[in-house]
């Protein structure tokens, strides 16, 4: 299969990427920049792994057109921004940046190849990237985290109107938790520089957080890896992939409390 995966320069992206190309796929890695690109380029040669990176930013429309030009199976979209920040004093700039990239830019992308889809009369296949922490709510990463719920629902949604209107185009929704790729400590790390005001509170909550991350983080991708091959090679995907197991038991387990 022709395989386009967004936001693969590194982490779990990456790591799929790689398991794919060596499964017999042809994936192209998405790239934000071209500095990007490289990098990749040169960690693949260095991993001894066939990989296509290409300059595809998910804010530049016109690189969209590469969907066309690849005649892609399957879309992969794992890009996405983390800008955290209390909500009561956080730039909704950067609020706005969040929304942005994970939720319209994302939606937009994936219309376009549903509609190339369409006007090939091929099945296609897609899985959009949210996260867990769209499930329950999180101190001072309400930005990012209210972001991903946005996604998730429209996915939801999406699979809905597809299912009602026979459409030959699954979407898999793909809920990641909390894994050790170096993203969660940017966005930890950006929550004071995104707020027009820093108690010593602010700063508190800041380091217990960083500490809960630690214990929190998954180190080993190889599962979620593994799973997401599977479900990619299959006819029908799951509507819905979670991983780690343990945070998603636990995701379900708060759910089932807070209503008491």
């Amino acid at each position: 299969m022709k395989i386009l995966i967004t936001g693969a320069t590194s982490g779990l992206g990456y790591n799929l990427a790689c398991a794919l190309s060596k499964k017999g796929h042809l994936v192209y890695v998405g790239s934000k920049t071209e500095d990007e690109k490289r990098n990749v380029e040169k960690k693949a040669n260095q991993d001894k792994v066939i990989l296509f990176p290409i300059k595809f930013n998910l804010l530049h429309q016109e690189d969209y057109q590469q969907i066309d030009t690849l005649d892609l199976d399957v879309l992969f979209l794992q890009a996405g921004i983390g800008e955290g920040g209390n909500l009561a004093t956080i730039d909704l700039t950067k609020m706005r940046e969040n929304y942005e990239v994970n939720v319209f830019s994302n939606l937009a992308c994936l219309q376009t190849f549903l509609r190339l889809c369409e006007e090939k009369h091929k099945k296609g296949k897609a899985f959009v990237t949210s996260s867990l922490l769209a499930h329950f709510p999180f101190p001072y990463l309400g930005s990012y985290g209210s972001s991903k719920a946005s996604l998730s629902y429209c996915m939801e949604t999406l699979q809905l109107e597809l299912s009602l209107q026979k459409r030959e185009f699954s979407v898999t929704l793909v809920e990641p938790g909390a894994f050790h790729t170096g993203f969660n400590q940017v966005m930890l790390d950006n929550q004071e520089r995104n707020q027009k005001l820093v108690t010593a509170f602010d700063k508190k909550v800041n380091r217990i957080e960083k500490l809960l991350f630690v214990c929190m983080e998954s180190f080993s991708f190889s599962s979620y890896v593994d799973l997401l091959v599977g479900e990619i090679e299959k006819v029908h995907p799951k509507k819905r992939v979670q991983m780690p197991f343990r945070q998603a038991i636990w995701v379900k387990l708060y759910q089932l409390f807070s209503c008491f």
